[in-house]
Formats: C-alpha cells, sequence, structure tokens
C-alpha cells in the first residue's frame, strides 16, 4: 500500500512541506544525489500519508476548554513536566494524553515498513479524542531522522482536527544542551563518535519553528527553561507559569510524595508503555523517581568529560545558540 501511495504522490512531494523545515537523513539512507533525492521524495511521501491518516484519528470535543501543548526535544524533561501541571487542581481534573501522535504515527511505520521505533515501546491505542475540559498532550520529535513518524507535525494536526488557536497554550521544553546530549548517549547508547549531531541540532531548530509558527497563530507560548527550576526554584517557576495559561497552582503540583507514582495516576491515556528508564523522572523515588518536580544535576558517571564537551560545543552550536534565545524569551515572559 505504501510504495503504490509513494508513487502517486512523488510530484506532489514538496506541495505540502515546502515550507517546513525537514530532518536531515542519514549518511547510509543518501549515498549518491539520486539516492538523496529519491530517499527525500520517499520519507516525504510517508510523511503526507501518515499526516492525512491521523488527522482522521483526532477528535475534538466543541465542550474541550483548554488544549495544553507540551513538549518539543527529547529528554527536556517532557514528562515530568506534563506530569506536574496535570496536577492543577481545576473544577474537573486534566486529562493527559503521553505522546499520542507520535505512538500511532510510530505504530503505521513499523506495520507498514517493520522500522521499529527509537525507544523500545508496546502500542496501545489508535486514536486521540479530546472531550471537554482541559487535556495536555505530551510531544516529542526524533530522535531518527529516518523514521518519518518521528518527526510529524503534532501541533498542526491539532488544528487541523478542529482545536482553536485561542483554547491553545504551547509549553516547549528545553534545557541545556550539554545535559540533553549527555541523556541521549545515556539512554540510546551513542557514544561521541557516532552520536547523532544533525538529528540533535534540528530538534532545537524545529522547536524553534514550532515557536514562530505558534505565535503567528496567536497561540500562547511559554518556553519552559528546566535550569530556572534551579535558578528561580519549581515553585516560583511553576506557579508563573499557571498564571499565564489560566490554570490554579498549589505546592502538589511540584510535591508528589514519596510513595506513589504520579505519572500513571489522575486521567491519564496512554498511548504506548516504554521502559520505566524512560520516564524515571516522573515516578516515585523507591522506583528511582525524584517525588517531585525539580532539577538535579546529572550523575557524574553519566556527565560530558572535558575533552567531549570540547568537541561536543563545536558540534551543537546550533542547539546552543537556540537555548540562548529560548532562555531570553522565557526570562521576558515569566517577568511580565
Amino acid at each position: 500500500m505504501c510504495e503504490g501511495f509513494f508513487v502517486k504522490n512523488r510530484k506532489d512531494y514538496m506541495s505540502i512541506h515546502k515550507d517546513r523545515l525537514l530532518p536531515p537523513f542519514s549518511q547510509e539512507a543518501l549515498g549518491l544525489s539520486e539516492n538523496k533525492r529519491q530517499a527525500e521524495i520517499t520519507w516525504i511521501s510517508l510523511h503526507n500519508w501518515l499526516h492525512s491518516i491521523l488527522r482522521d484519528r483526532i477528535t475534538v470535543s466543541p465542550e474541550l476548554e483548554k488544549l495544553g501543548f507540551i513538549g518539543g526535544i527529547n529528554r527536556t524533561n517532557t514528562g515530568a513536566l506534563t506530569t506536574a501541571i496535570g496536577r492543577a487542581p481545576t473544577e474537573q481534573p486534566i486529562t493527559r494524553h503521553i505522546q499520542p501522535i507520535k505512538a500511532i504515527a510510530r505504530r503505521l511505520v513499523l506495520e507498514q515498513l517493520e522500522l521499529a521505533p527509537s525507544t523500545p515501546l508496546t502500542f496501545l491505542k489508535n486514536e486521540l479524542e479530546l472531550g471537554s475540559g482541559v487535556h495536555l498532550v505530551k510531544e516529542t520529535i526524533g530522535p531518527d531522522v529516518n523514521n518519518p513518524g518521528e518527526w510529524m507535525e503534532s501541533m498542526q494536526l491539532l488544528l487541523e482536527a478542529g482545536v482553536s488557536p485561542e483554547k491553545m497554550f504551547f509549553i516547549p521544553t528545553f534545557r541545556d544542551p550539554l545535559d540533553v546530549v549527555a541523556s541521549w548517549k545515556r539512554m540510546w547508547g551513542w557514544e561521541i563518535s557516532n552520536f547523532p549531531f544533525e538529528s540533535f541540532n534540528f530538534s532545537f531548530q524545529k522547536v524553534e519553528q514550532m515557536v514562530q509558527e505558534a505565535k503567528e497563530r496567536n497561540i500562547l507560548v511559554i518556553p519552559y527553561i528546566h535550569e530556572f527550576l534551579r535558578d528561580f526554584g519549581s515553585a516560583k517557576t511553576l506557579a508563573r507559569i499557571l498564571n499565564i495559561v489560566g490554570l490554579p497552582f498549589n505546592e502538589n503540583i511540584i510535591n508528589w510524595g514519596d510513595d506513589d507514582d504520579p505519572y500513571w495516576q489522575g486521567n491519564i491515556v496512554k498511548y504506548d508503555v516504554p521502559p520505566n528508564a524512560w520516564i524515571q523522572g516522573s515516578l516515585s523515588p523507591k522506583h528511582g523517581g525524584r517525588g517531585g518536580l525539580e532539577w538535579r544535576p546529572i550523575k557524574s558517571e553519566h556527565r560530558l568529560t572535558s575533552a567531549e564537551e570540547i568537541i561536543v560545543k563545536q558540534k551543537i552550536k546550533t542547539a546552543l545558540d537556540v537555548y540562548k534565545r529560548m532562555e531570553i524569551l522565557a526570562g521576558q515572559i515569566l517577568a511580565k
């Protein structure tokens, strides 16, 4: 089915995404220039096919009160942040959707092309239903540049499905890029010699582009800088963010207790199940979590060495520049 789709739509391969920032392809996928062109056509065709399929799998209730779209870059505390905001004491409890669009897209790619996701997953659900009240959708992009299911235009899909920009707020998540590199290395087992720096930089570029697109659509944007928890405290940072998006704050949002796993509590809709290691920041201390939303330094055994830092800083200048711009923007918004 997919192969026929590619042939039918090759002439249209730039029609939808010609103005979009597309991920770089791995050198293994490119080869000679003609192979590169065909790889791009195939990738974009599959991406557009996924976009069409996913758009029809999202339903939006007219009684949707507010939708928070959270995330962007992998390993930037997206899970813990979504867990925290999902604990806001609203009259009708907030419903959290954990990576629905990416999960459904990855499942479709696995079924059609036998291309496994970069994270080991058990898939659960094939549709996204946004009902009444306040909903949060947590999504990330990447890191596999050859899997279009990991680079979906999730915010665009939600808008096309009927979410009003006036009801949406966008919290793009950012973290010190050196710490993000260390986290990617730990979770995926990469070394500096084979680290996907192009994919890494692109993730930062893509989320910055999403910020600009959201602002152009009059979507409320409040960047989350993970280091603000360290510099200003979790309570002050989250209270300010929630005040801007119109949600109530109390201490239970950032203090979760020692026994229960808050990630699995409340109104959570699961679309896949990752190993605990991938969601550890949202688990209880007895399962290796933190018991709350807070900043902690990376453990010494996982930090980049001084020699690695020198190499990495040269490789991720794009990501570092994006982080600095978003840090400034977040500071300006939260200081108002």
